[in-house]
């Protein structure tokens, strides 16, 4: 699954979210740089996971979807945790809507990158997570805790359900399972240089990387993060050296990064 196949999911994807309802039902809340710092790091981390697992099992073409399932489902879980740390429901109320037609969200054609072939990557991250937001106790443990287990469940048949042409089927549940998720969220407390390193293998990737989120930490706007962001996207683009796979793993954490704080800047009242 190199760059041509995902740039046909993308134009795809584009085109099913095309009708979604641009209102999102929860609180305006502050806090959203730690949300974004915490999705960076799972959207990296569950990324490079996943493709690992799949290059195991089928080489380059799961490769490729190991770093798609990885890096949503990974990047998700750790926004949906970080924010309830933040803003904790109170139990015992459960939800169990899975309908992310309600909860789709409005991006701006200024902040999105067409030339990044998975700039679908944060589009999806953030509808999965405004669901989250809207339902409130969805996935969620009676004592208040994310549970990770029917997290991953759901979030899986959310992408087969509501994507269908990213073409995730059932079996692909090998690529990235529950305990891979559980071990990108053991690893959030690691700094993220150290998930970046144990991420990217290529030593100029990585320092670009590094540069990027140094950039993402001393930011707090998105008018200045995202041509910035898109900037060094197009960059990693034109780098013939990158292999495919870490490109694909760098641009969906940089996608997931750039929509995220356009998301949290509009939809949930900023830093």
């Amino acid at each position: 699954m190199g760059l041509i196949a995902c740039t046909l999911i993308f134009v795809a994807c584009e085109k099913e979210n095309t009708n979604t309802i641009s209102v999102i039902k929860a609180e305006k809340s502050p806090g959203g740089k730690s949300v974004i710092a915490a999705d960076a790091k799972g959207a990296i981390d569950g990324a490079a996971k996943g493709s690992s697992i799949g290059n195991a099992i089928a080489g380059s073409t799961g490769a490729g979807w190991g770093a798609l399932i990885g890096g949503i489902i990974g990047g998700t879980a750790a926004s949906v945790d970080q924010y309830r740390e933040n803003h904790p429901v109170t139990p015992p109320a459960m939800d169990t809507n899975t309908n992310l037609q309600q909860t789709s969200c409005y991006f701006p054609d200024s902040i999105k990158n067409s030339s990044n072939p998975y700039d679908y990557v944060g589009q999806i991250h953030y509808d999965i997570v405004a669901h989250f937001l809207a339902n409130a106790a969805l996935c969620q443990t009676n004592d208040g805790e994310l549970n990770l287990s029917e997290y991953y469940t759901t979030v899986f048949n959310m992408l087969i359900n509501n994507y269908p042409s990213l073409y995730i089927t059932s079996n692909m549940q090998n690529y990235f399972g529950y305990a891979d998720l559980v071990s990108v969220m053991n690893d959030l407390d690691e700094d993220f240089s150290i998930i970046a390193s144990n991420s990217i293998q290529d030593n100029n990737l990585r320092q670009v990387i590094t540069s990027y989120q140094q950039f993402f930490d001393n930011t707090s706007n998105a008018a200045s993060f995202c041509p910035y962001s898109i900037t060094v996207e197009n960059q990693i683009l034109s780098n013939s050296s990158y292999s495919d796979i870490e490109k694909q793993i760098a641009l969906s954490y940089m996608a997931t990064a750039r929509y995220g704080f356009w998301f949290w800047e509009n939809y949930c009242g900023g830093f």
